[in-house]
């Protein structure tokens, strides 16, 4: 059996949308939260169990990889389901979830959040905002 058709035969066991349909249900969430919630779970998380700074660009780029991944099973799920892709959802969906970790990434990297120095070339600015 080829690489390709295991990969397939997995996705196909793989059912995305009633997982998050599971979730969203059983936690009471709207699609939007559980984005959000999902987000911030993955970034704090890696921080935690990997030792990551939250200044570091490692678990900002971890969920934007879950994120990506999500994606393209919604894109597939979409595009078999109703022969089309709702692009402005996928992308309303990426803004929704990187916004949290984004939130979090600039502020441990540039103002005095979780113990870290400031990167700001103004030390001023900080205090401004």
């Amino acid at each position: 059996m080829a690489v390709t058709e295991k990969i397939q035969q997995w996705f196909a066991l793989l059912d995305w949308q009633d997982t998050k349909a599971a979730i969203r249900d059983h936690a009471n969430l709207s699609q939007d939260a559980l984005h959000i919630y999902a987000a911030l779970a993955i970034f704090i998380g890696a921080c935690i169990l990997f030792r990551w700074k939250p200044s570091q660009w490692k678990p900002w780029l971890l969920v934007l990889a879950a994120q990506c991944l999500n994606e393209y099973f919604d894109m597939r799920d979409s595009l078999a389901d109703d022969g089309v892709i709702w692009i402005w959802g996928n992308l309303k969906d990426m803004a929704n979830t990187m916004l949290a970790p984004t939130v979090l990434f600039v502020a441990a990297r540039y103002f005095a959040v979780f113990g870290s120095e400031r990167k700001s070339e103004d030390p001023d600015l900080c205090d401004e905002l």
